[in-house]
């Protein structure tokens, strides 16, 4: 036996069997899992993969775009390049280079950007112990729902206090459109569009009776569709949307009331 001879290959048409076998053999266990896992594990999977993107996508519209905080950050970006070239020259002259300065400033960007992820995992590490795995993220989506509720109430507040009135503004579109408080590219700037309900419309802001001032769109958590309430004295909890309708009820309720009681 020769052992320097060189090493059989395969034909390049046996190669191409066996990468469109194993292909099929691929796609045909993607459908199976398709068929038995359930479709909150592929979303999970989505958002572990992609989740820095469908945040961007999200919350991208939200971001300040100033552009003397951008200058001012790139300004900084050097001379903090500089500086660190220049100390480490001198620490170690003729043995430090330029590749190792934005080796350095790299590795800051990197720490700084993992220090976001820091939120992201714990939620990650949580979310599967308040509920059932198949859920999803519905722990996340009450998050960011009550976030989103709770912004809206804050800008509600900002209107009646910039303008010294003593109760809040007739409707959502008034926020909206007529002051600065939400962004026309923020989400928030389509709140009636995308499904929040209003029904501490024109209600006093310093009543003393508790009452739900907005309500957040319906979404899916813990098996159940429910919408966040946001309640005039700041607190915040989600209700199921059975529960709703009693709850504008005695709101308008309230409402009818406190305009009698100004009628007399």
């Amino acid at each position: 036996m020769n052992d320097d001879a060189p090493p059989r290959r395969s034909h390049p048409f046996v190669r191409a069997v066996l990468i469109a076998v194993c292909l099929f053999a691929a796609a045909f266990l993607f459908l199976i899992l398709l068929a038995v896992l359930p479709h909150a594990f592929f979303e999970a999977l989505l958002h572990f993969i992609a989740g820095w993107a469908l945040f961007l996508h999200r919350n991208g519209a939200a971001v300040l775009r100033d552009p003397a905080i951008l200058a001012s950050g790139a300004v900084a970006t050097v001379a903090a390049l500089l500086l660190t070239h220049l100390l480490a020259r001198k620490l170690a002259p003729g043995r430090w280079h330029w590749r190792a300065s934005f080796a350095v400033l790299g590795f800051l960007f990197t720490g700084f950007a993992a220090a976001f992820l820091v939120p992201g995992v714990i939620l990650i590490l949580r979310t599967p112990m308040q509920g059932p795995w198949t859920e999803g993220r519905s722990g996340s989506e009450r998050a960011f729902m009550t976030m989103e509720t709770r912004n809206l109430c804050q800008a509600l507040t900002a209107h009646a206090a910039l303008r010294e009135q003593d109760h809040y503004p007739a409707s959502l579109g008034a926020v909206v459109r007529l002051d600065e408080f939400i962004d026309p590219e923020d989400p928030l700037a389509h709140a009636e569009e995308r499904g929040f309900l209003y029904p501490g419309a024109g209600l006093p802001v310093d009543l003393e009776e508790r009452f739900a001032l907005l309500l957040s769109p319906a979404f899916h958590h813990r098996g159940e569709t429910v919408r966040i309430v946001a309640w005039s004295d700041w607190s915040f909890e989600p209700r199921p949307v059975d529960a709703i309708e009693a709850l504008l009820a005695e709101t308008e309720t309230l409402a009818r009331r406190l305009r009698e009681e100004a009628g007399r």
